[in-house]
């Protein structure tokens, strides 16, 4: 059986642009509990965006999923979600997701940059290939043997 191992999450929302925080998903099950605004949303968020590649409902295309540049003192802000899984096989991949946000002028520009799905082979070394996202939209929910529907609306709704 495919199992989800740990999650990274930089730069979204309230999560560090300058550091990675990393949650580790232990079998059978993992609860996240925390105060209201501490991030459990964000971390089932950022799981539905690993896995399906799809933005959250009312980030306008991502543009507030993003830790805002307007925010600090920077004028870019770069968010990264890293999944790490293994397949029924106990291969172990991790996906990345990377996205943008500039600003322009008096405008925030916003872009999604292509994903990567690596491979860590039994020397412990990564075989990574980039992909398009609706490749890799497709390469992990059949890795991972859960349809996309069932992801957006059972497990991560």
């Amino acid at each position: 059986m495919s199992r989800i191992d740990q999650l990274s999450i930089q730069g979204i929302r309230n999560f560090s642009s300058e550091n990675a925080e990393v949650i580790r998903f232990e079998p059978p099950v993992t609860l996240i509990l925390g105060k209201n605004g501490s991030g459990k949303t964000t971390i089932i968020e950022s799981l539905k965006y690993a896995t399906t590649g799809e933005m959250p409902a009312g980030t306008n295309r991502g543009q507030s999923f993003i830790h805002d540049p307007k925010l600090s003192t920077k004028k870019m802000s770069i968010g990264c979600v890293k999944l790490q899984f293994f397949d029924e096989h106990n291969n172990k991949f991790i996906v990345t997701r990377s996205m943008e946000a500039r600003i322009l002028k008096s405008k925030l520009d916003f872009k999604t940059i292509d994903g990567t799905i690596s491979k860590v082979q039994s020397d412990g070394t990564l075989k990574s290939h980039k992909n398009k996202n609706n490749d890799l939209n497709t390469f992990v929910c059949n890795t991972l043997g859960v349809s996309k529907a069932l992801l957006n609306n059972v497990l991560f709704c």
